[in-house]
């Protein structure tokens, strides 16, 4: 699988998991510039970039929600909950 694809992957597990919770979200940063520019994923990008509007009530049920997703997935890992949740492949 290539890098494009496993950022592609990550990216179609979270955004369900965003909708879940009503959060507002957008591809932002690098990813955004590869959907504008190339209409896919920078050969070169090594993330997938999506910026959110959230409470902290909300942010805890969030990381919540994506640990246990990504612990039952036995495909994701998350880091980084403490500040921000990052979805690793």
């Amino acid at each position: 699988m290539t890098k494009q694809e496993k950022i592609r992957e990550i990216i179609k597990f979270v955004i369900p998991i965003l909708n879940e919770f009503s959060i507002k979200y957008w591809i932002d940063c690098g990813t955004l510039l590869g959907i504008i520019r190339e209409e896919d994923i920078l050969k070169w990008d090594n993330d997938g970039d999506i910026s959110y509007l959230h409470s902290t009530d909300v942010y805890q049920k969030l990381t919540y929600r994506l640990f246990w997703a990504c612990d039952n997935s036995g495909q994701f890992v998350l880091k980084g909950a403490n500040r921000r949740p990052r979805v690793f492949y």
